[in-house]
């Protein structure tokens, strides 16, 4: 199994994201029928303190088990990759375990102090989703280490699949008893969902290491037999060498191969854990800081509502808008950077190992570029196309039985769409200084940010004609602060030569220009069918843009190079030698 260049490693994670974000994009859509603004609501306070759990026991580890195993690999010493998986899975699983345990203890105190006592049985359902999903980003953290995305990208689609059909069918089938049980059923599809995908995770590394065990350190030669050379410690294990001699009859010879591990130190299981815990406790700060906002937001926001004379079920309304609707369409872009991010970092690893100087800065400005190009696309995007957005995918739902949903709806995610830029290239930033092994400064950064929004945040909500939208502004501002944090520090440490005229200016040239083709397409097709009108101006805007992107000739010749594609090279044009 060959590992991805990080092009097509970032493809094959962002074709897997938006396959699993279409399917659980359709999944909320007759969820929220089913359940309503307010029993969203209740399905939305569970998962804050949820998604803190899951950070906490797996996201860390899962990220330096990437790290670690990237380095491995260029050093050619599978015998620590081993030790590193081993014990990230015992770490992994006894953290989610104590987790999954508290959740399932506390469960109706949690639910008591965040409002709703709705939500208790909801906590009770999550708890075995948090073990299974914890031990699946581990499996997932291996494969990203070897640069190999697929089975990360079958788990995101198969999880959704299973969660789509089960939970559906659980919700609408419990819908009766009332909503607390409904929302009981669509969390249940949750976990069994997870559950599912351990088993398919599990298989495709038990699979994995049965084909890759020996061919990893020998080379197999036609017509000759193979002679194994070893030095210090060696593994005995007794296996078919297929051998095809010189008249090519086929046969198959039974061999004793003794595996050797060149002459590298090995970790013991103590240095290793040693190693996992160093490394993951800032990721694992830095990842909890997101969840954390969730969390606080979950027990405040709605209780801050109330004190200003708003309503329960308008309060847990506008609370089901903001994190059900729009925060789920708001992530939606997020996918290509995460995937890029993901398959950055264990290449900015390796080079970094290597020593590779030279490379590692152009490929870390290339990186930002490429961030900053697309994420300004999926921001003119959500833009301009908002209204009819929110129309295909939520029209149906939502109603005007508490407050006016389809317009406190579309004006959140015009504000929120302000976060995608923030967000995407907060993402990169990330990536490339863990793959530096520097993750305490996005921890800082992102502390210091966080500060900065709760302050904005909580004074804004007091603000009636505000409430809600300060939810998203204060993010943007949040995401801005640490973006400008990690970009400083990151540039301290490699020379980020980024052509500001042809890797800034014209790029939002070009997306002002594709904004105004998107607008004046919605306003020619205004009387016509809205699938026929997104569609349509979607296509003018991407082909706008990307044309633009051409014309002004935004790549230099050696950033067309990281392309893989003969045909994406031919392109953009010819490359220099």
């Amino acid at each position: 199994m060959k590992k991805q260049s990080f092009i097509v490693g970032a493809v094959i994670l962002t074709l897997g994201g938006i396959i699993a974000k279409v399917i659980g994009a359709f999944y909320k859509i007759p969820l929220t029928n089913i359940l309503g603004s307010s029993g969203m609501g209740i399905y939305y306070l569970i998962f804050p303190l949820y998604s803190i759990m899951l950070v906490l026991s797996s996201n860390g580890i899962s990220l330096a088990l990437s790290k670690l195993v990237a380095g491995e690999r260029v050093n050619k010493n599978k015998r620590n990759e081993t030790t590193y998986f081993q014990m990230a899975i015992l770490i992994t699983f006894a953290i989610s375990f104590l987790c999954a345990v508290v959740l399932v203890v506390f469960c109706k105190n949690i639910s008591t102090i965040q409002g709703n006592s709705n939500s208790t049985l909801g906590y009770i359902a999550i708890a075995p989703a948090l073990v299974c999903a914890s031990m699946v980003a581990v499996i997932k953290g291996y494969f990203q280490g070897i640069e190999n995305m697929i089975p990360s990208s079958i788990a995101m689609i198969f999880e959704q699949i299973v969660k789509l059909i089960i939970g559906l069918i659980l919700s609408g089938a419990w819908l009766y008893r009332g909503v607390e049980y409904a929302v009981l059923g669509a969390i249940c599809g949750v976990t069994i969902s997870e559950l599912i995908t351990l088993f398919v995770m599990v298989f495709n590394y038990v699979w994995y290491k049965s084909k890759e065990d020996y061919k990893f350190f020998m080379r197999e030669k036609s017509g000759e037999v193979v002679q194994i050379e070893w030095k210090t410690k060696c593994v005995s294990h007794k296996a078919y060498l297929r051998h095809y001699p010189k008249k090519r009859r086929r046969y198959r010879q039974k061999l004793k191969i003794m595996y050797f591990y060149n002459d590298k130190e090995y970790l013991s299981k103590s240095t290793a854990f040693k190693n996992l815990i160093r490394f993951s406790l800032p990721s694992t700060l830095s990842s909890l800081i997101m969840p954390f906002i969730s969390l606080v937001d979950s027990f405040v926001i709605i209780n801050l509502f109330e004190k200003m004379g708003i309503t329960s079920i308008t309060a847990t309304s506008l609370y089901g808008l903001s994190n059900g609707v729009v925060s789920s369409l708001v992530s939606l872009p997020i996918i290509f950077t995460v995937a890029f991010s993901t398959a950055v970092m264990p290449n900015v690893s390796s080079l970094s190992t290597n020593d590779s100087v030279d490379e590692l800065e152009n490929r870390s400005a290339f990186f930002i570029k490429i961030t900053w190009i697309i994420a300004l696309l999926l921001f003119v995007g959500f833009i301009v196309f908002s209204k009819d957005i929110i129309n295909i995918l939520y029209g149906k739902g939502l109603s005007e039985k508490v407050i006016d949903e389809y317009t406190f709806s579309n004006r959140l995610l015009i504000v929120g769409s302000s976060t995608i830029i923030y967000n995407c290239l907060l993402s990169t930033l990330i990536a490339l200084l863990n793959g530096l092994n520097k993750p305490q400064i996005p921890t800082i950064a992102m502390g210091v940010g966080a500060i900065v929004r709760f302050v904005v945040c909580y004074t804004l909500v007091l603000v009636p004609k505000i409430n809600i939208f300060s939810v998203y502004i204060s993010n943007a501002i949040f995401m801005f602060v640490a973006c400008l944090i990690c970009a400083v520090e990151l540039n301290k440490y490699i020379n980020l030569s980024i052509n500001v005229r042809r890797g800034i200016i014209y790029p939002l040239i070009v997306s002002l220009l594709s904004g105004g083709v998107g607008v004046g397409v919605g306003i020619a097709l205004q009387s016509a069918n809205i699938y026929l009108k997104l569609v349509v101006g979607v296509l003018a805007v991407v082909i706008t843009y990307f044309g633009g992107i051409l014309l002004f000739g935004v790549f230099g010749a050696r950033e067309k190079s990281y392309f893989p594609s003969i045909r994406i090279k031919k392109l953009f044009g010819k490359t220099k030698k």
